[in-house]
């Protein structure tokens, strides 16, 4: 028995201390959240944060301050830890870039990954939500009743929606307040379950012969289809989730590769500290980046990110310039010719909230910063060539292609490339007559003491770095070249944009399907139009937002035209015969007519949904795969295979040359 409850008692002590403990930490958050808003650098970080949590946490101020705060200790605690651990590796500028970028991608990716924790732990709380509400519904036979008491069981995220529901479908306006909650709802799922709770409140239940209540048959296929999408993102996320850091983690094998290679092989720093080495550092760089964006594009949650006009208002004011204004008209295509319904389409296809001036000006933005990128990276290797030329490890090459030079070596090594950088100090400048001036200075540097052969092989030495440093200027084909890599640049915005369709186009059949079943709940009442479908069909899309949006702004002046011009801009077969079929409701059959086949074709749907998902998530994780280790194999190919081949080449021909002067 004293065993017993001493027992209790150490239980009782140690929740105690686990609830301080939480308190404090509680306590810490708030404190370091009002700190942190008022350093410039981390404002903006944690109030980027702040925004994408802030619809999750719409009613709870000190929550989003927690999560926020959270999240950015842990994401720029790891990663100052793990740049400074990295740095200490290497010191050169090179290297430096290469860490700050994976730490941007490493920081980005650590976002993402605490950020849709909490999203879909808020979708499997609207699963039990929605099991709550049943059971109240079951019985009081009260929507608002039903939904104010699952909130008092509900766990406390979703608890805050559930009350916020509540209160807006027991108001004196609902209508409006609804309104206002779907402008803030977290995810499409949760407007879904206000607006049906709302239409069952206003309109009244029923019982639908052997599927009982209609509330409940609603609730249930909604729960459907929460399911089926954390389904979906668990099986992708499965997949691709570590497929960014995979993009990135070789950039962190660079200097390990290069300290390694130049140890063994003592030629290679020649190789690496080279034009044609950073030659291949950037297209590396480029392939990591590109893998990244890439793999962002194939990861990205629509529902969650779709975009908002704000964020391009500094192109906005920027295009108001009279000089960018000008220069921007005159790029934009006249509004009826064909390449300006093309880009528009695609715009639309994408979610875009840019405008088509605003696209261009991104687009000029683009080419003039990587065009310049461009012409300093040359000037760069240039700089890099002759300060490669004066430590050249030419006087061993033919016999230090494997091993490590000796300290008497490298000594010489250091004095050989001190005087050779004396002489061509002297005569920096000159282009004419070179051999004959360096002569002359080698034989009065060198004196009488040395013979003929070594006079001429230093002569012949200082020359070729000198002929070599002399080439190295910024050339007519160079500008050309940066030219043409800002042309690139100027594209890669439409190419984007065209692979984010392909991504977009795989969920369109789901899509679809999503909307089928809405329709299928909402046919059930009977005082449905077909406006408030295509306003519900409009709140639930990502793919068809646009052309849908466009649609319920012409409804009024022509609701059948606005209906045909919706079907043009959105000709993708099954949402064609979806709309064909609300052409019909709207003139000669009633809606729940309209769409009486789809209850008999559900199991139908639900089948080839599920087959659909399969397919995008194994095209999704076969892009993913694909372009997540195309960074580890370019690093081990260009930066390990390819240095060793090449200085292999150069050595062999070096020594092949020494043994035909010496036969």
């Amino acid at each position: 028995m004293k065993q017993q409850r001493a027992s209790n008692v150490n239980e009782l002590v140690g929740t105690r201390l686990k609830k301080n403990r939480k308190q404090k930490l509680y306590q810490f958050y708030q404190k370091s959240y009002i700190y942190a808003v008022r350093i410039p650098l981390i404002q903006r970080y944690v109030m980027k944060i702040r925004k994408r949590l802030s619809s999750i946490h719409t009613y709870d101020e000190l929550t989003i301050r927690k999560e926020s705060m959270r999240i950015t200790l842990l994401a720029l605690g790891g990663l100052s830890f793990s740049v400074l651990l990295l740095s200490l590796i290497g010191n050169d500028l090179t290297f430096t870039f290469f860490v700050l970028l994976g730490a941007v991608v490493v920081n980005g990716t650590l976002i993402d990954n605490f950020v849709n924790k909490v999203s879909d732990r808020l979708l499997y709380q609207q699963t039990e939500l929605i099991e709550d509400t049943r059971h109240q519904y079951n019985q009081h036979k009260m929507v608002d009743e039903a939904i104010l008491g699952a909130a008092e069981v509900s766990k406390y995220e979703i608890s805050t929606h559930a009350r916020k529901i509540h209160e807006t479908i027991t108001s004196t306006k609902p209508e409006e307040k609804l309104q206002a909650y779907y402008d803030v709802a977290p995810n499409r799922f949760l407007k879904v379950f206000a607006g049906i709770s709302f239409l069952v409140k206003e309109y009244g239940d029923k019982n639908l012969n052997d599927k009982g209540s209609m509330y409940l048959s609603t609730l249930d296929r909604l729960k459907g289809e929460i399911l089926e999408e954390i389904l979906y993102r668990k099986k992708l996320r499965y997949y691709l989730n570590s497929l960014s850091i995979m993009a990135i983690v070789p950039v962190f094998f660079l200097k390990p590769i290069e300290i390694w290679a130049n140890k063994m092989f003592p030629s290679m720093d020649e190789f690496y500290t080279s034009k044609l080495g950073y030659i291949i550092k950037i297209i590396i760089f480029m392939v990591i980046l590109l893998s990244y964006v890439l793999l962002k594009k194939i990861q990205d949650n629509e529902d969650e990110n779709f975009p908002h006009p704000s964020k391009h208002r500094l192109l906005k004011r920027l295009y108001k310039k009279r000089p960018i204004k000008i220069v921007i008209d005159k790029l934009v295509p006249d509004q009826h010719t064909k390449k300006y319904f093309d880009l528009d389409k695609l715009l639309k296809d994408t979610n875009q909230s840019l405008t088509m001036e605003s696209f261009f000006l991104q687009r000029i933005i683009s080419f003039l910063v990587v065009m310049l990128i461009s012409i300093s990276l040359f000037m760069y290797m240039h700089t890099i060539t002759i300060n490669h030329t004066f430590t050249s490890y030419s006087l061993f090459r033919d016999t230090m292609t494997i091993g490590k030079m000796s300290p008497e070596e490298e000594k010489k090594l250091g004095e050989v490339n001190e005087f050779d950088r004396s002489i061509i100090v002297q005569l920096k400048g000159v282009r004419e007559n070179v051999k004959d001036d360096v002569a002359v200075l080698v034989n009065r540097d060198l004196g009488k003491g040395s013979d003929s052969e070594e006079i001429i092989q230093t002569t012949n030495r200082i020359t070729e770095k000198i002929v070599s440093i002399n080439k190295e200027y910024f050339k007519w084909w160079e500008l050309l070249l940066s030219i043409g890599m800002g042309v690139l640049a100027y594209n890669v915005p439409i190419w984007l944009l065209q692979f984010q369709r392909r991504m977009r186009e795989m969920q369109m059949k789901i899509e679809v399907n999503q909307m089928h079943t809405i329709i299928g709940m909402l046919s059930e009442f009977e005082r449905v139009s077909v406006e408030t479908i295509l306003e519900w069909m409009e709140r639930f899309s990502f793919i068809f937002r646009t052309p849908l949006k466009k649609c319920l702004l012409n409804f009024e002046s022509g609701s059948m035209e606005a209906l045909q011009e919706l079907v043009i801009e959105a000709p993708f077969p099954s949402f064609v015969r979806t709309i064909e079929r609300l052409q019909n409701a709207l003139e000669r059959i009633p809606v729940k007519e309209a769409f009486a086949d789809l209850e008999t074709d559900r199991n139908y749907y639900l089948e080839d949904r599920k087959q659909e998902n399969e397919k995008i998530i194994n095209k999704k994780a076969n892009w993913g795969r694909m372009l997540g280790f195309a960074p580890m194999n370019a690093v081990v190919f260009l930066y390990l295979v390819f240095p060793f081949i090449y200085v292999s080449i150069i050595s062999s021909s070096a020594v092949y040359e020494q043994l035909n002067k010496t036969i």
